[in-house]
């Protein structure tokens, strides 16, 4: 059994982001009115583990300590969806 996992990380509140300051100062220039702007990067990735509860853990792991940096980024773990056993891997 697999299963689709999709992430994002970004910047914690109170971090300076000049990614997401230039974005929101470009999208203003255009005419949309946007604030509080996150940007950050999305992930996903096809996992084995024989269970929901473990495609959890091991995500929560990995976030916690490769993807994200906990000092300055933030994780959520989008969603966990079960899907072939194939890993519904894209060509």
């Amino acid at each position: 059994m697999c299963y689709l996992v999709r992430l994002c990380v970004h910047f914690k509140e109170g971090v300076l982001n000049p990614e997401a300051e230039a974005i929101q100062e470009g999208c203003k220039q255009l005419g949309f009115d946007l604030s509080d702007l996150v940007w950050g990067r999305y992930c996903s990735y096809v996992s084995s583990q024989p269970s929901k509860k473990a495609v959890l853990e091991e995500a929560e792991s990995i976030c916690g300590t490769l993807f994200a940096n906990p000092v300055m980024e933030a994780y959520e773990i989008l969603s966990v969806k079960r899907i072939g056993d194939d890993g519904g891997r894209r060509g």
